[in-house]
């Protein structure tokens, strides 16, 4: 099965005339942030209070390289209804190219 998909692959390559700069392995991965559960409880009190969040702060991250061994700055995805505006300053432009 991968024997044969290999094949497809190189057979587009060669017919399409696909440059190596120009295949590019892309790779997703997930980060969670775990919240964390904070107690607190007085001297007096025969209860202690827990206070945390119901939900779990997620983000993923693309990252890509090629076949000539550059690769894309990682691509961050955070999960909002609004986009920060300071959160990409100083970020890089996606079209330099960086080699590993």
């Amino acid at each position: 099965m991968i024997k044969g998909y290999l094949t497809v692959v190189k057979n587009v390559i060669e017919k399409y005339q696909v440059m190596s700069k120009n295949i590019w392995n892309f790779d997703e991965t997930s980060l969670v942030q775990k919240n964390s559960v904070k107690v607190y409880s007085g001297k007096l009190k025969k209860q202690a209070v827990a206070l945390t969040s119901h939900m779990d702060t997620t983000a993923s991250m693309l990252i890509a390289i090629n076949a000539v061994g550059e690769k894309m700055p990682p691509l961050h995805i955070f999960k909002g209804k609004k986009s920060s505006t300071g959160l990409l300053d100083g970020a890089k432009n996606f079209r330099n190219v960086q080699t590993v």
